[in-house]
């Protein structure tokens, strides 16, 4: 996908090492990661767009309570000699400071997400969004790790019959490679839909969410109910 490169540019004067990704706030708010999927490729930008509440205390990505797990959309931009690779993605961030012990199971909770995201590659792009990369830093006591992922923010249909029956459809397409969702409920808040471009299938719904997904154990009854949930 767009943020991935094992070229050397000619003539490149950025100096940070291969691998790393800058996250970009604003107002100085700049954190260098390090990328786990593509280490050799070459160093990325990524700004975060629209974060209007990033200079409350209590917002602040790394030490405020309500920033420390967030969805961040953010536009990513890569120079690749006189070209540049760029376009919008989602960043799942997940800060956790390193004596506070259910912080890092926050971390471990999104490590699962990501190796669940791994297994499933055959599904990425078609019934969960595109896992870009997994990237971590450390700055001071805080860790924080962040999945990158397809953009996924829009709508999903506004007609309540057809919002049903592509929730259905996406969930008997995650079934049929056999895995649970495991925690879909009768909320539409494990869903979501991309903005669809040419090519792409007529249903644009996506499963997100994946930390506790598994595998289906023989008869396992949870699939009539995970499907009844999807479909209300």
């Amino acid at each position: 996908m767009v943020l991935t490169s094992k070229h050397a540019v000619v003539g490149d004067e950025d100096h940070r090492p291969r691998g790393t990704i800058t996250i970009r706030f604003g107002d100085g708010m700049n954190y260098d990661f390090t990328s786990t999927h593509h280490p050799n490729m070459i160093p990325t930008d990524i700004y975060m767009t629209d974060v209007i509440d990033q200079v409350d205390p209590c917002r602040h990505p790394l030490y405020g309570h309500k920033g420390r797990k967030r969805v961040y959309i953010g536009w990513h931009h890569k120079k690749q000699g006189w070209h540049t690779l760029e376009g919008y993605i989602a960043v799942k961030w997940v800060a956790a400071w390193k004596d506070i012990p259910t912080q890092k199971q926050d971390i471990l909770r999104l490590k699962r997400e990501r190796d669940n995201y791994d297994r499933l590659k055959c599904l990425q792009g078609r019934v969960i969004p595109w896992l870009l990369d997994y990237i971590t830093g450390v700055f001071e006591d805080v860790t924080v790790a962040c999945m990158i992922l397809e953009r996924c923010g829009s709508e999903l249909p506004r007609d309540l019959a057809l919002r049903k029956e592509r929730k259905r459809e996406i969930t008997e397409q995650f079934h049929a490679s056999g895995w649970l969702h495991g925690s879909i409920g009768i909320s539409d808040e494990n869903f979501t839909a991309i903005d669809r471009q040419d090519g792409d299938p007529p249903n644009t719904t996506r499963l997100v969410s994946l930390a506790l997904a598994r595998r289906i154990d023989g008869d396992d009854t949870s699939r009539d109910e995970e499907l009844s949930r999807a479909s209300q």
